[in-house]
């Protein structure tokens, strides 16, 4: 089983591409694609890289995820480059196509004071939580080398839009990879508010970036606000174990009925 840090690792783009692999992917037995959030934290890490500025908000177009196996390769673009600030554009393109489009801003300003309104729930703590009982259990997939515990209580506390989760951080700290890939996780509180086995094609999610603190475990935070004609839409407060805010996340996607029989490979 690999670590976070090694998946992470991989989501480094070399010489301008990056690889599918399939720990880095989801979908069904005959459609593994990689997921959204691998998708996302490759496409943060190269702007990052190139201005040597950390990502302060990024959005992502969902257009069609490269397959298991393919390369794909990573293209940026300065839109402009102040003295701390910078916006870019980054893609990443399948034969040319581009699959996933990211626009980002980057930088520092001078601190102005911490001030935050957005609060953690009172949740049980992650060596008290089980793991996340996914719609679809694949081995080898992403969500299977990744250290996440259900932390809502569906059975007692009924269903009203709301998951919270914890996912272990990795051991090099929290970034702006790390946390795209776990804000896409977002649509996982579908199946447990519906009452159905689901699953969900992201078109879009927007991360905000707050702070990256020490922390060993994240708090994801989810609130679906609605599904209608098909379409989810949510949000996202990702957390440190001491509560501190750490991003936010919005995300709209199409909703996915899965048949009983497809819930496992």
């Amino acid at each position: 089983m690999m670590t976070t840090d090694d998946i992470l690792a991989l989501l480094t783009p070399r010489d301008a591409s990056i690889a599918a692999h399939r720990v880095l992917c989801v979908g069904p037995p005959d459609a593994k694609h990689m997921s959204g959030g691998a998708c996302f934290a490759t496409l943060l890490a190269a702007p990052e890289a190139e201005h040597q500025r950390p990502v302060i908000q990024a959005s992502a177009q969902f257009i069609a995820a490269p397959a298991e196996g393919t390369s794909a390769t990573v293209t940026t673009h300065t839109l402009m480059s102040g003295r701390s600030i910078a916006q870019a554009r980054a893609a990443l393109q399948v034969d040319g196509a581009d699959r996933v489009q990211v626009q980002a801003s980057l930088g520092r300003r001078p601190d102005v004071g911490t001030h935050e309104w957005t609060r953690m729930p009172d949740v049980p703590d992650p060596e008290h939580c089980g793991p996340i009982p996914f719609v679809r259990e694949d081995a080898g997939d992403l969500h299977t080398h990744l250290d996440m515990r259900l932390a809502t209580d569906f059975e007692h506390d009924g269903a009203r839009g709301q998951m919270a989760f914890w996912i272990r951080a990795p051991a090099r700290g929290i970034d702006s990879a790390f946390l795209a890939l776990a804000a896409d996780y977002l649509p996982e509180s579908i199946h447990f508010n519906i009452g159905r086995p689901a699953g969900a094609t992201s078109l879009d999610n927007t991360l905000r970036i707050i702070a990256r603190p020490a922390t060993e475990w994240v708090l994801c935070v989810t609130q679906l606000d609605a599904i209608e004609a098909g379409l989810f839409h949510g949000r996202m407060a990702l957390h440190a174990r001491d509560g501190a805010l750490i991003a936010t996340a919005a995300q709209s996607g199409v909703v996915r009925l899965i048949e009983p029989d497809a819930t496992r490979a």
